[in-house]
């Protein structure tokens, strides 16, 4: 529920003063509060929230430990710790924070600039790292007599030594699969450095002093899973609940040489648990006064079906004092013999960093002219603290990776050399890697002068009726361009079309004839010389065909197409690649009606499909709608006669002459609406549409002057119009 208070604190300040950025409000929150007394434990600032006191905050300090959360700890030599402090006076920071680590009163200033291990600038929060050179038992002291202890372990060695097993009694831990048991040693465990006292044993073949670990997989050490860990045989074993087949421990010897011993005795394998014969053999004894570790085996043969873990064939053998440091004997391999012993021993860790370059030169051989070879160093910190550097050369050397390094006591890093000769003849070099005093190490390398290698996976693909794009593998990279070549059809000639620079792999050859064969090779060539060409590449531009539309009728329309390309009207053609499916569209204009489809195309839809596998020629027609028109165009009896009948059907007649290519007959005295239509005019329908070849069923004489003009007369012209459209 502290939620919402604290929302409404934050949104208080802010409305106190909108300029207050987010470091300024949560300092004024911690700072503000209630000190309570019972709150020493559970909180940062001891205090409970008040709202009045964040409002009016004035020389309120506040100066608490961050990190390590914890008051004791343990870490490992080489490998930095966190320290962190929160130090404010109301809604500021309130200054570096020092913390003295002894022995050796080393003082760490904690800043708050943002940088590093400090996570923002100004918000209040000192941080600073502390990183242990030698193993042992240390302090830091915080301001206010506040006292973190740190438990610095230092890494283990291993040398063989002489078997001297340790035969006991000891007390059955009684384990089950996966579990483990705590036990308290009588004296001091030394390990590393340190000082531990609580032991946590495994069933699956560790030991570890920072909490019960169960894992039956065995890992890589050192292993993010785990701080600690002793593990003479990591591995699924399997202890029988209730029998001797199981964990046992015991301290023997007086002080102050006693000794603690935890032996695996007869343990089974997880997946051979049903065989009581298919066990191992070994234990882990400690000293009393010393941190030297000692691995006993007594028996390592599993045997029968669980042949593949005999001798650590499946197991992880090593030490390890924090999650990035420790010392792997073996993982899965068969390094483990009967009657054998492992003795381990704390490294001495030097205090400063120290540089370890391997190998002492590098020899390239003979590199193409043109082309590059790798070689690498192994850079390492043997020492202890950060070794930082860098690694320069000059050409026809360089460096292409791992140039610079931060190294913590044990890590390494390879950094890459590489040789690219740009003419012939023996070089000689160096690369100079600083840090810790530094070092050079020796470079060798010689150029020689050779052709590229032929150009290899050439494949030629059409991608329209005009374009083809070639692609192909560059198999050496000493080439300075390449050359194409190109003939038209199986018994042509080839002849170079282009080139193209170092490393190309792809060219695109437009203006191509469609419908046509091309044959493509490529060849690399440098100043030495060409290469053989490559494989011959052949594809076929894509075949074209004109699609032509014509309108024709006693109307106007138009027809459009998709994919785009005509609008006929204007238009009436467009070249297709071969297969395309077009689909034309009539569209008639006012008072016109679509009649039908002809050549390639039929029917009387708006819309039809052309299928582009040759040359195609559709013609639309369209039909005029004629006015008052009743069955089979004719005007019904009693209809009047008007002007717009006279001048539709001349319209009709003109569009009819336009296909045919004549001129457009012309009205003498132009029929006016609600005028008195004559009979000159209709001598002018009859003249226009007699004169188109075919057209037939209508009296052609001209009418005389002042004749009476009928329905049937316009009936039998427009009837004459339709077998003409």
């Amino acid at each position: 529920m502290a939620t919402p208070h604290v929302t409404g604190v934050a949104a208080l300040l802010k409305a106190q003063d909108p300029d207050r950025d987010w470091r300024a409000i949560k300092n004024l929150i911690l700072a503000g509060g209630d000190a309570i007394a019972a709150l020493a434990t559970t909180t940062i600032t001891q205090k409970r929230l008040n709202a009045r006191g964040a409002l009016t905050c004035s020389n309120s300090t506040v100066l608490s430990r961050l990190l390590p959360v914890a008051t004791t700890i343990s870490g490992s030599v080489g490998t930095p710790i966190d320290l962190a402090a929160l130090h404010i006076n109301c809604a500021d920071p309130n200054g570096n924070v020092s913390v003295t680590v002894n022995p050796g009163g080393a003082v760490i200033s904690l800043v708050d600039d943002g940088l590093d291990s400090d996570q923002a600038s100004g918000d209040g929060i000192y941080s600073g790292r502390w990183t242990p050179t030698a193993g042992g038992t240390f302090t830091l002291t915080f301001p206010g007599g506040d006292v973190v202890t740190v438990q610095a372990l230092a890494n283990y060695s291993v040398v063989s030594t002489p078997f001297s097993y340790r035969n006991i009694t000891g007390t059955n831990l009684n384990l089950g699969d996966d579990t483990s048991a705590s036990i308290t040693s009588p004296f001091p465990i030394l390990f590393g450095g340190g000082s531990f006292t609580t032991l946590f044993v495994s069933d699956n073949g560790y030991v570890n002093f920072t909490g019960s670990f169960n894992d039956f997989i065995n890992r890589p050490m050192p292993t993010s899973l785990a701080t600690t860990l002793v593990a003479p045989w990591w591995d699924d074993l399997f202890p029988v609940v209730g029998t001797s087949q199981n964990v046992f421990w015991e301290v023997t010897g007086s002080a102050p040489n006693r000794e603690l011993v935890i032996e695996w005795r007869d343990i089974r394998y997880f997946i051979c648990q049903l065989d009581s014969a298919a066990t191992t053999k070994f234990q882990v004894v400690f000293f009393e006064g010393s941190s030297s570790i000692l691995f006993n085996y007594a028996d390592v043969f599993f045997g029968g079906v669980c042949t593949f873990a005999d001798r650590g064939g499946s197991a992880t053998v090593g030490v390890q004092v924090g999650p990035s440091l420790g010392t792997e004997f073996s993982l899965n391999s068969l390094s483990l013999n009967n009657n054998t012993a492992l003795l381990w021993t704390v490294t001495a860790a030097p205090t400063a960093p120290t540089l370890n370059v391997t190998p002492t030169s590098r020899a390239f051989g003979k590199v193409p002219v043109g082309s590059s070879e790798d070689r690498t160093f192994t850079v390492k910190n043997i020492g202890g603290g950060t070794l930082t550097g860098s690694a320069t050369t000059s050409a026809p050397f360089s460096v292409v990776s791992g140039g610079s390094y931060a190294l913590t006591a044990g890590q390494s890093q390879q950094v890459t050399i590489r040789f690219t000769p740009t003419s012939a003849g023996t070089f000689a070099g160096s690369v100079s890697l600083s840090g810790a005093g530094g070092t050079s190490r020796s470079l060798t390398g010689t150029g020689i002068s050779v052709s590229p290698i032929a150009p290899s996976g050439l494949t030629a693909t059409p991608v329209s009726a005009s374009q083809i794009n070639l692609a192909w593998q560059d198999t050496n990279g000493n080439e300075t361009e390449t050359r194409i070549e190109r003939k038209t059809g199986a018994g042509g000639t080839f002849a170079q079309i282009a080139t193209v620079g170092a490393n190309v792999t792809s060219f695109s050859d437009t203006g191509l004839t469609s419908n046509t064969t091309y044959v493509y090779r490529v060849r690399a060539c440098n100043a030495v010389g060409c290469s053989n060409f490559s494989n011959e590449a052949s594809a076929s531009t894509q075949a074209v065909f004109t699609l032509t539309v014509t309108v024709r009728g006693s109307a106007s329309g138009t027809v459009t197409s998709s994919p785009a390309g005509i609008d006929c009207g204007t238009d009436c053609s467009e070249v297709y690649t071969s297969g395309t499916s077009v689909t034309l569209t009539a569209a008639p204009g006012a008072g016109v009606t679509f009649k039908q489809w002809s050549g390639a195309c039929a029917g009387t839809a708006l819309t039809c499909q052309v299928s582009m596998t040759q040359a195609r020629a559709v013609t639309a027609t369209f039909a005029v709608v004629f006015t008052d028109a009743g069955a089979g165009d004719a005007l019904p009896a009693g209809t009047l006669i008007k002007a717009v009948h006279f001048t539709e059907l001349l319209g009709a007649i003109n569009k009819l002459r336009a296909v045919l290519a004549m001129s457009a007959a012309t009205w003498g005295i132009t029929p006016t609406a609600g005028g008195t239509v004559l009979a000159s005019q209709l001598t002018t329908l009859r003249e226009a549409l007699a004169a188109i070849p075919g057209a037939t069923g209508f009296t052609t004489t001209p009418m005389a002057a002042g004749t009476l003009i009928t329905r049937a007369q316009l009936n039998e012209l427009r009837a004459a119009v339709r077998p003409l459209e």
